[in-house]
C-alpha cells in the first residue's frame, strides 16, 4: 500500500540455460506507504509459478516546528529575535521540506533572508531523521498590536504533502512606556496697557520614558489677539498645539498677547486662563493632566 507502481512487469524473454538475469524493480513511495512485503513471482511454460517474498521496512517521516523564545518581551523600537526549529522526529529522512515565515503588521523584518510578497519562504531539499534546521528571525517592533510570527512547514513527496503542515507562532510581550509632559503657565500674565500687548512663556518638560506626541494645551485667551513664535507650534482659537516631546525634552511655547484695538476702551482689566493640557504617547493612548489657571491682568491703565 502507498506504493507506485502496485506491480508491474520487470522483464520477458527466453532464459537460456546457465544463463543469470539481472533486473530492477523500483517503486516510489507515497505519503500512505506502509512496510509490507514485495511479492516477486517467476511464470515459466510448462513449470509451475516460482514465487519470492522479500520484507521491507518504511521508517514513516515526520516534523515538528517550533520558534524560540515563544514570547519575547520588548518596548516599541526594539529588534526582536527569534530562532526557527525545523526536527524530523520521524524514523526516515524528509523531502521537499518547505518552510513559510510570516509576521504582523506590528513588526518589520530586518533579517537577511529574501521576502516576497511579505513572506520569508525557504526550501529545503532533505532533513534526515533526527537532524534539525534552524535559521534566525530578527524583526523591529514599529507598532503597539499585530505583534506576532507564524511559521508553517511541509514535506512531502513528488508535489504530494505528507500528513498536514506543521505550525509554530511566537509574540511580542510588548512593554509599555510613558510619557508624562509637565508644564508651569505663568502665575500673573500682564500686559501693559499702553504697549497694548506682552510676552509670554510656558515651559513644558517630558519627564517620562516614552515621547509624547500630539501635544495639545487647551486655553480660552479669546479676550486677547495670539500670535505665537515659538517654533512648530501654533494657536486655532482653542488649543495650542506643540510639537512632539521626547524622553527628557524641554520646550517654551512663546505667544504675544495683544488686546484687539477695537476693544482698548471696554476690554476688562483682569480675569484668569484656564489650561488644559493633553497628549498621546506612541502606542495612540491619550493622557490628560489637572487643569492648570493663571491670572491675567492689565498694567499701567489710564488713571490707574
Amino acid at each position: 500500500t502507498g506504493f507506485t507502481p502496485v506491480s508491474q512487469r520487470v522483464f520477458s524473454r527466453t532464459v537460456l540455460a546457465n544463463e543469470t538475469i539481472t533486473v530492477n524493480a523500483v517503486f516510489t513511495a507515497g505519503c500512505d506507504a506502509i512496510s509490507g512485503q514485495n511479492v516477486f513471482t517467476l511464470t515459466q511454460t510448462g513449470r509451475r509459478p516460482i514465487e519470492k517474498r522479500t520484507d521491507f521496512a518504511v521508517n514513516p517521516g515526520a516534523i515538528t516546528v517550533r520558534k524560540e523564545p515563544a514570547v519575547f518581551p520588548a518596548r516599541l523600537g526594539d529588534v526582536v529575535t527569534w530562532t526557527v526549529y525545523v526536527e524530523n522526529t520521524g524514523y526516515g529522512t524528509v523531502s521537499n521540506v518547505a518552510i513559510t515565515d510570516s509576521w504582523g503588521s506590528g513588526l518589520s523584518y530586518t533579517g537577511d533572508l529574501p521576502v516576497t510578497a511579505g513572506l520569508i519562504q525557504t526550501s529545503v531539499l532533505t532533513i534526515a531523521d533526527g537532524d534539525v534546521f534552524s535559521y534566525p528571525f530578527t524583526a523591529e517592533v514599529v507598532s503597539c498590536s499585530d505583534l506576532v510570527n507564524v511559521v508553517t512547514a511541509t514535506w512531502g513527496c513528488d508535489g504530494e504533502m505528507c500528513l498536514e503542515p506543521e505550525r509554530a507562532k511566537a509574540s511580542v510581550d510588548l512593554q509599555m512606556t510613558n510619557p508624562d509632559v509637565i508644564y508651569t503657565p505663568t502665575a500673573v500674565m500682564s500686559v501693559p496697557f499702553c504697549s497694548l500687548s506682552g510676552v509670554f512663556t510656558i515651559p513644558f518638560k517630558n519627564q517620562g520614558d516614552s515621547k509624547a506626541v500630539s501635544v495639545t494645551l487647551g486655553a480660552d485667551l479669546s479676550s486677547f489677539n495670539v500670535s505665537v513664535s515659538s517654533p512648530d507650534a501654533s494657536y486655532d482659537g482653542n488649543a495650542f498645539s506643540l510639537p512632539d516631546l521626547d524622553p527628557g525634552a524641554t520646550y517654551d511655547l512663546v505667544f504675544t498677547l495683544t488686546i484687539p484695538t477695537s476693544d482698548v476702551c471696554t476690554i476688562d482689566s483682569g480675569g484668569s486662563f484656564n489650561f488644559d493640557l493633553t497628549f498621546y504617547d506612541l502606542c495612540d493612548n491619550l493622557y490628560e493632566t489637572l487643569p492648570q489657571s493663571a491670572d491675567w491682568d492689565l498694567t499701567d491703565t489710564p488713571g490707574a
